[in-house]
């Protein structure tokens, strides 16, 4: 391997580089600048490539409305166990197959009424199509009249407990449907809702598994309140139309492997509590609207990757009465960025910027820039 020296010229065209390529306007120093080259995202691929291990089962190239299917990856010995439920009108039909060339072959099937849990405990014995790591596949498929909602946060009959652990993949069509609970499947994978629904609630709390949301329709959604808590692995998530979405609160907990967020409309949100709080890869935020939030409490709380956020507020704002953005690893430029869009405030409030890598750097004029508005800069 060939050992290269530098200099600051170099360190100059690097930065100039990755500011190139990621919009930011982020001074960088020598040591920041691996991680920076390393989140560059790589232009909008289907986060399926290199996700998605080739030897999964397909699923379906074509859904019609009020289907779902949910690919189960079954382990030795037996006991797979699962439940959920799904409201309708009149019955849901669960249908248990595989998929071949032509689509969706169904093996066995049952009817149930709406609402009532389904419950099952599958054979690992029973099933094919075994993949590297010795798991099983089967694919399920849900089909009714205009489903209104899926959840599975139903306690087994057999465990007492949510029973989700097979489900690796889910997609679904369901333009009548107003809630999508995927409530405790630790094993998922991949989520695609197709086309439009009139949601106004899904969550995936504790899908610790769940890696990419591949499709979601939220324009109607109000409450996102821990819609991805808990979601240890995601590391995509699709443009969302969150105009109406009012109460963010634990949005994004403990999303410890997103490194980005795309862009959201907060123009109505009040409730801002803990929606990034650990989401320990964070590298940057944009666009959030501040204008309507007066629930703040720890929402960018252990979030120490963070460089570049952007934030929009009223010229008056009266509350919260702080603003903590400390141990981030925010840049003097990015600093200087977020005092110059703050609102002056007729009561003193405390902005908080201690442990960034920016914040020693920062001039008596930038503090000025803050305090010039009521506001007093904690270093």
């Amino acid at each position: 391997m060939a050992i290269v020296a530098t200099d600051n010229a170099h360190y100059a065209a690097i930065a100039s580089a990755i500011r190139e390529q990621n919009g930011e306007e982020t001074t960088y120093k020598p040591e920041d600048m691996a991680d920076a080259i390393l989140a560059i995202e790589g232009g909008g691929g289907d986060p399926y490539m290199g996700l998605r291990q080739d030897d999964w089962m397909k699923m379906p190239a074509t859904v019609n409305d009020d289907e779902i299917y949910l690919l189960l990856h079954l382990l030795p010995p037996n006991e797979n166990l699962l439940s959920f439920k799904v409201n309708c009108e009149g019955n849901y039909t669960v249908t248990l197959g595989t998929m071949t060339a032509e689509g969706f072959s169904p093996q066995s099937s049952v009817s149930l009424a709406s609402d009532a849990i389904y419950h099952a405990n599958l054979s690992f014995n029973d099933w094919g199509n075994q993949i590297r790591g010795g798991a099983r596949q089967l694919m399920l498929k849900i089909s009714a009249t205009k489903i209104k909602w899926f959840s599975s946060a139903t306690l087994h009959s057999k465990s007492g407990k949510y029973e989700g652990l097979p489900v690796v993949e889910i997609v679904a069509k369901l333009p009548s449907a107003t809630n999508f609970q995927a409530y405790h499947l630790r094993a998922l994978r991949f989520f695609r809702l197709i086309g439009t629904s009139p949601l106004d609630g899904c969550r995936f709390l504790s899908c610790y598994a769940l890696t990419a949301i591949l499709e979601l329709d939220t324009t109607w959604v109000k409450s996102a309140a821990i819609m991805f808590e808990n979601c240890h692995s995601l590391q995509y998530i699709p443009e969302m139309n969150t105009a109406n979405i009012t109460d963010m609160n634990g949005m994004f907990r403990n999303c410890y492997s997103l490194k980005r967020i795309p862009e959201m409309n907060t123009s109505q949100v009040y409730n801002m509590s803990g929606t990034f709080d650990a989401c320990g890869s964070l590298q940057s935020i944009d666009g959030i609207d501040f204008s309507s939030i007066t629930i703040f409490n720890n929402i960018f709380r252990n979030v120490d990757t963070l460089r570049q956020i952007g934030l929009v507020f009223r010229k008056t704002w009266a509350s919260p009465l702080y603003l903590d953005f400390s141990n981030n690893r925010l840049s003097r430029q990015a600093l200087v960025n977020i005092f110059t869009g703050l609102p002056t405030v007729a009561i003193a409030r405390n902005i908080t910027v201690t442990g960034n890598h920016g914040a020693a750097d920062l001039t008596a004029e930038d503090k000025a820039i803050a305090t010039g508005k009521g506001w007093t800069v904690v270093l």
